[in-house]
């Protein structure tokens, strides 16, 4: 029977796919159900940060689709937040 360890159970990669899915998900209902604006802070961090989440499982397993339209994503919300970041110091 071969033994497997802990680094064989958690694959990190996968790990980052699930953030990406789950917080990209949740910003869309949290907007929908009106809890977070869709021109905030919140709404542009979670679908960057999870969009860099997909980028980072879809390289790992060489599926470039995921990657182009998510790179992108994360290209826009990381420019949204630099932009309110900007904003707000002037």
């Amino acid at each position: 029977m071969k033994k497997h360890n802990l680094k064989e159970k958690i694959n990190v990669y996968e790990l980052y796919g699930w953030y990406g899915a789950v917080v990209i998900v949740l910003a869309y209902i949290l907007v929908s159900v009106r809890a977070i604006d869709a021109h905030g802070f919140w709404f542009h961090f979670l679908n960057a940060t999870g969009a860099v989440g997909i980028v980072i499982v879809s390289l790992r397993k060489r599926n470039y689709q995921p990657v182009v339209i998510n790179a992108f994503r994360a290209a826009t919300g990381f420019g949204a937040l630099l932009a309110l970041l900007l904003n707000s110091v002037q």
